[in-house]
């Protein structure tokens, strides 16, 4: 095709030669003639030249064509490798699915093992630490051992020569023991001597002791104390005896919390374990007149008030009184507060919390069941033959240790609100912030008693007499 195209610009080139020639004049045709020959013979050396050519690429064509059958047999053959290979790639996805699964399980357990690991590591940290420490005591303990080695030979020596020494005690302890026997007879009948006299001495400091203890306590419980400051001794020794006795008397681990939680905890001790009862009658001699006398107020120690299971409401008040100081804290102060009416006395407790910004009192009267106006009780379901039931709350310092120790048994514990005026599960503690309403509502709006013509404030080195509220209350305040 190349060569058709190259003739063809050739003739046309010729054409335009010629007729370039025959416009030019015969003057130039000639040379112009010349140089198309020329120009002729180099385009038909191109001419063969490109004939060349064209023979070579038709012999590289055949060479192609050949060689395309040669590829197209290839190609078969790497289809078949194809599609075999596809075969496999299918096959390889399918157990690259399965590898993957099995991989995400392997992840799994691998996270726990890791995890196992980690704390493995941790305990063997620990195990380390316990085995250096353990190594540690071995070498101190084989030291020991060793020392331990060799007193068991110094000691071992020092047995054989005891050894020695006890058989020759022995032998001398075989003599001295007939000589004992024939002296047990003698001791028997100076022992017999002895009980009898011991036994004679016992009675005379039996009655000695009676007698001095009788003319003692006389003096003091019964009112022969020569003036105020007798008085405040005697309370004080009181006070710090009965503080130490009622330690060995009542478990006091659970008396805890704050001065009116403990307030609580010392008023249901008081409410459970003893009840309200009056001073057996006392006769006593009058040391003065030497006439027989009777008197029915006697202040018992806390030994007294728990062995006997029940005390007035001074004894009460000194039992409470006793488990607060035997658990005071800092910034605490414990008062015995008396008051008398017309023809009324009582006794009661004044705890006071100064370690707090705002002072905070509690009046706390066994003897009345009162807390700051709580009181504890025992509610007992009563039901009626027709079926009617209600609830009966009854006063345990009224009910004697056997009797409620039977009732609680069929009844529950419950606390008197004063603030909601109903009983309630779970007691709420109240608290004044003045001495004065805290001593009024219990002397007036409790007891009614008006007027309140004597008032007692008795403390550790305390001994008060006041004739008003007001300033029974401004003292407690300017002292606490």
């Amino acid at each position: 095709m190349k060569l058709v195209v190259s003739l063809l610009a050739v003739l046309v080139v010729v054409g335009f030669l010629l007729a370039f020639i025959s416009y030019q004049g015969r003057v130039g045709a000639e040379r112009e003639l010349d140089k198309c020959r020329w120009e002729l013979g180099a385009a038909r050396a191109e001419g063969e030249k490109l004939s060349g050519e064209l023979s070579s690429c038709r012999e590289t064509l055949s060479v192609v064509e050949a060689r395309a059958s040669e590829l197209e047999s290839e190609l078969g053959d790497t289809l078949e490798k194809v599609e075999a290979l596809e075969g496999e790639l299918e096959l390889l996805q399918s157990r690259y699915t399965s590898l993957e699964e099995d991989y995400r399980v392997l992840e799994s357990s691998y996270e726990e093992l890791g995890e196992k690991y980690n704390n493995t590591l941790s305990e063997l940290g620990v195990l380390r630490d316990r085995y250096t420490s353990l190594r540690e005591n071995y070498t101190r303990v084989l030291g020991e051992l060793e020392s331990l080695r060799a007193l068991h030979s110094s000691l071992r020596e020092n047995y054989t020569q005891v050894l020695e020494s006890y058989r020759s005690l022995e032998s001398r302890y075989r003599e001295l023991q007939e000589d004992y026997s024939s002296l047990v007879d003698s001791y028997g009948e100076l022992e017999s001597r002895y009980n009898s006299l011991q036994q004679d001495y016992e009675q005379l400091e039996s009655s000695y002791s009676s007698l001095l203890g009788a003319v003692w306590r006389a003096s003091l419980w019964l009112g022969f104390i020569a003036d105020e400051e007798e008085m405040e001794n005697f309370y004080t020794e009181l006070l710090r005896a009965s503080t130490e006795e009622v330690k060995e008397l009542v478990d006091l681990a659970g008396v805890s919390g704050s001065l009116g939680l403990r307030s609580l905890d010392a008023l249901r001790i008081a409410s459970f374990y003893l009840f309200y009862c009056n001073d057996s009658f006392v006769r006593y001699v009058d040391p003065l007149s030497l006439s027989v006398e009777v008197w029915q107020e006697v202040l018992m120690m806390p030994n007294e008030t728990w062995t006997s299971g029940c005390g007035d409401c001074d004894d009460l008040a000194l039992f409470v009184y006793s488990i607060l100081a035997a658990t005071k804290r800092s910034g605490e102060e414990l008062f015995l507060v008396v008051f008398y009416g017309l023809d009324f006395g009582h006794m009661g407790v004044l705890a006071v919390d100064s370690s707090r910004a705002e002072k905070r009192y509690y009046v706390v009267d066994p003897a009345g069941d009162y807390l700051n106006g709580v009181g504890i009780y025992i509610r007992l379901l009563v039901e009626a033959p027709n079926g009617t039931r209600w609830y009966l709350y009854l006063d345990p310092m009224g009910i004697s240790w056997s009797e409620k120790n039977f009732l609680l048994q069929y009844s529950s514990i419950v606390y008197y609100d004063p603030e909601k005026d109903e009983f309630i599960e779970e007691p709420i503690v109240y608290y004044y912030t003045n001495a004065f309403d805290a001593l009024r509502d219990w002397m007036v709006g409790y007891w009614g008693i008006w007027p309140v013509e004597k008032i007692v404030i008795i403390g550790l080195g305390v001994y008060e007499e006041f004739t008003s509220i007001s300033d029974a209350a401004r003292w407690v305040e300017e002292n606490t």
